[in-house]
């Protein structure tokens, strides 16, 4: 969540800030990968689920930075960026509802 929201700050300050980070080196990417998730909900279908849209958040995320990069046309590339954020925002809703999965397999069993 603060993930794309920094990307939404980079588009009204105009300004791109820290580095683009990778859906390994996440926190959610940490837990994924660690010990913790693996250990608690590792079994669930839906934790395997989770994987794919999390990659696609990251990596959209990365394909709209380098968009837009050059902030004098960022109006040029209008309809690419809305495109981009569109295809974030359904990656995201897809992870969170294999997020939501998860928590009710676990709460079931």
């Amino acid at each position: 969540m603060l993930f794309k929201n920094g990307t939404y700050n980079t588009i009204f300050t105009r300004q791109i800030s820290g580095s683009h980070v990778d859906h390994h080196n996440c926190r959610l990417g940490q837990w994924y990968e660690g010990d913790a998730g693996k250990i608690h909900f590792g079994r669930f279908d839906s934790y395997q689920k989770m994987l794919k849209p999390h990659q696609e958040v990251h990596t959209i995320v990365g394909e709209i930075r380098d968009t837009i990069k050059d902030m004098e046309h960022l109006g040029d590339n209008r309809d690419v960026i809305i495109d981009k954020f569109s295809r974030m925002e359904n990656a995201s809703s897809e992870l969170f509802i294999h997020l939501d999965s998860m928590l009710n397999e676990s709460a079931a069993k």
